[in-house]
């Protein structure tokens, strides 16, 4: 086969096309991006596309096309060749075997030739044929993504750990839900709706998830979301992108039951006194993780203590609060803390929890409009603490499941 393309476009609009497409393939080394110039009767065009078999990515962009054709490239090289360009107009053009990029400024040239593969086609933009679709705020549908998206972890034993379930929960609602077994976010945009639009739901890798994202970093108010009739792939499109997205096959455990019914009124902290008060406690436990929560008398008190550690570390802080309710204690991982508090957005945090056997809720004191974001912690058993430290008198031998006993 015979590739041809020569054309010449801005070295910014080729940087954008690398933004976008950055991350889709499955493996950066090998992986490849497909080129193809277009002359139509308006205007000439150049389209880049990333496809692989759950995700296809296309970039178009208006340029000035000499010869319509196309050819394939290794991405790896081709992204950082396009990154150290120069500002300025920049001529692609296949000669032979290669794809030459080059330059020509008054006192500048640049020329660099990267291979091209042979053997592969253009695969055209999937045609869904019947499809629900709704347009769905940018800002909304990245807030959701980046309160949940976090969870998501590669590993082999859970077959849902690196998948976010998104669906429509009842009319207008759409979430999006993920765990790694410690805890559990979620997050619920309030939307105008199909009323078929994803009600059976459908599971997307964290990969899927971030290309989602970056689909609504384009400075476009709004995200035109369509999902095939099958809900098995979605479509997610503004001006010059587009990303089909094909869901996995799996089956997202019944989740729900983990959250709880009735959230009490929560306790509102300083979002940086609460991450520095844990961390300070975390250096004290770095075998177990595991710090203690106390509530009495307007007082919460954090505190580390490893009785496996041979470091001897203890710590202990204490702040001030509005807290008139029965005494409290739970353990809880300091790590899984830490990571969910970094990820929400609000200057100050909410603290629900009902009872030492109930679940821990945090969210953000203040949210964007008509999103609504929950992380659900367990607390796990904490061993009785030194003598100086048993200020409240529960039951510390306490024993709860994590999450991923529960699903």
């Amino acid at each position: 086969m015979i590739y041809s393309v020569q054309l010449s476009l801005s070295s910014h609009e080729l940087t954008l096309a690398v933004q976008r497409l950055s991350g889709g393939g499955s493996d950066k080394k090998f992986a490849y991006y497909s080129l193809k110039a277009e002359i139509n009767d308006n205007n000439s065009s150049l389209i880049i596309a990333s496809t692989e078999a759950s995700l296809d990515i296309y970039s178009e962009h208006n340029c000035s096309v000499q010869q319509a054709g196309q050819c394939h490239i290794l991405c790896h090289k081709f992204i950082e060749t396009v990154r150290q360009l120069p500002k300025g107009q920049v001529q692609l053009t296949c000669e032979e075997k290669f794809l030459v990029i080059s330059m020509q400024e008054t006192h500048h040239s640049v020329e660099i030739k990267l291979p091209i593969i042979e053997g592969y086609v253009w695969v055209e933009k999937q045609q869904l044929d019947s499809v629900v679709s709704s347009p769905i705020s940018s800002a909304q549908l990245s807030y959701m993504i980046s309160q949940v998206v976090f969870n998501l972890i590669p590993d082999p034993t859970l077959s849902y750990a690196d998948l976010g379930y998104l669906h429509q929960t009842s009319v207008g609602v759409l979430r999006l839900v993920a765990t790694d077994t410690f805890k559990l976010s979620y997050c619920d945009i309030h939307t105008d709706l199909p009323e078929n639009f994803l009600t059976g739901g459908v599971c997307l890798s964290k990969k899927a998830l971030n290309m989602m994202t970056k689909v609504c970093e384009q400075q476009e108010s709004m995200v035109l979301f369509r999902v095939s009739d099958s809900q098995k792939v979605c479509h997610l499109k503004v001006s010059g992108y587009d990303v089909f997205v094909r869901a996995s096959y799996m089956n997202y455990p019944h989740y729900t039951q983990l959250i709880p019914q009735t959230i009490p009124p929560p306790l509102i902290f300083d979002k940086e006194v609460l991450i520095g008060m844990i961390k300070r406690a975390a250096i004290s436990v770095d075998y177990s993780k595991i710090v203690t929560f106390q509530f009495v008398n307007n007082t919460m008190t954090i505190i580390a203590y490893d009785e496996k550690s041979k470091s001897g570390l203890e710590g202990v802080e204490t702040l001030a609060i509005e807290y008139s309710q029965d005494p409290l204690s739970f353990g809880i991982n300091s790590d899984a803390l830490l990571n969910t508090l970094s990820h929400i957005m609000s200057s100050h945090i909410a603290l629900s929890i009902k009872n030492d056997r109930s679940p821990l809720v945090l969210y953000g004191a203040t949210e964007p409009g008509d999103c609504v974001a929950r992380h659900v912690m367990a607390p796990v058993a904490i061993p009785k603490p030194p003598k100086r430290y048993q200020s409240l008198s529960p039951d510390h031998e306490k024993s709860s499941d994590n999450i991923e006993k529960t699903l």
